[in-house]
């Protein structure tokens, strides 16, 4: 079984506004990878360039100012996830510029909270005794936290992204996106997929990795936007994982697509988001984590035993 390191709940939450799909519909082509094919015997129109398809974005939502006016964002809603039928109560801080914090309570088990602090990240748990257990987030999961974090990302488009490319136009349930791929400054890529007729973006694709080595493509689409204090935000995101079925390795944004079974999915729906809320996160690092981020500076600062 292929285990999904459900920290990429961190992506659902990044937008600083909506995301291309109509108020409370789901997201588009249920269960089906996000990228599609155009018809045969379409012919293209002039593509608009990448980079300004994220800055229509930025107007679409409410503009720079509005969107720079926010500092912090704290959401409250419920999580559910497939096929395990998990349901919790979801909770998550962003402050800019970059530190975030998400705590998921679920029935009969223990809460957990994650946190970013600008830097390192670690997941906190209860142990059956009440103490605290902290575990240092790493790798590629630390990509994606720290990306996820980014509060102003899409007023940072020049510095983040190294590539934008307006990859090509496609219609998906009678309704026209552009296709963006995008190289981040860090070499990591992804899709994004705006809608052409108002500039919101709908869908992210990934590729990413699973525990035990497995690769899958993650989507995570976005609805059901809503004015919070000038600036349009999602209150419903949808993250659906798949796994290539004819190939080794999936393609970002590619048509025709590879054959995907779908293997997960996790549904957030907020109920209430406030911009510069008081009372946000201390971030400050617990004792167990301090330690272990000091013992591994300390190792990397030493010479190769070898040297």
């Amino acid at each position: 079984m292929i285990r999904i390191a459900w920290s990429a709940v961190a992506w659902t939450m990044l937008m600083g506004g909506p995301c291309g799909l109509d108020a409370a519909q789901p997201a588009p082509n249920e269960g089906a990878p996000a990228t599609q094919g155009q018809q045969p015997g379409v012919v293209a129109a002039a593509l608009p360039d990448g980079r300004q398809l994220f800055a229509r974005y930025l107007d679409a939502i409410g503009g720079r100012e509005a969107f720079r006016s926010h500092t912090n964002r704290r959401s409250r809603g419920t999580l559910t996830a497939e096929p395990e039928g998990k349901f919790g109560l979801y909770t998550i801080w962003q402050v800019a510029p970059d530190k975030r914090e998400s705590r998921l309570e679920m029935p009969g088990q223990r809460p957990v909270t994650t946190t970013y602090d600008g830097e390192y990240g670690w997941t906190i748990r209860t142990d059956s005794n009440g103490g605290e257990v902290a575990e240092l987030i790493r790798n590629e999961t630390l990509f994606d936290l720290a990306d996820a974090s980014d509060f102003y990302f899409f007023d940072r488009i020049d510095e983040r992204l190294s590539e934008a490319t307006t990859l090509r136009e496609e219609t998906v349930d009678g309704k026209p996106f552009y296709l963006v791929h995008v190289t981040y400054d860090h070499g990591r890529e992804a899709v994004f997929r705006f809608s052409a007729e108002s500039g919101l973006l709908s869908a992210i694709e990934t590729v990413q990795g699973a525990r035990g080595g497995a690769v899958i493509k993650a989507e995570v689409h976005f609805g059901d936007y809503r004015d919070v204090s000038g600036v349009l935000v999602p209150f419903v995101t949808v993250q659906r994982y798949f796994r290539p079925i004819a190939a080794e390795r999936p393609e970002l944004g590619e048509s025709p697509p590879t054959e995907f079974e779908l293997i997960a999915a996790v549904s957030i729906k907020l109920d209430e988001i406030t911009a510069n809320a008081p009372g946000e996160p201390t971030f400050q690092q617990p004792k167990q984590i301090a330690d272990l981020i000091r013992r591994l500076e300390e190792r990397a600062a030493q010479p190769d035993a070898g040297g």
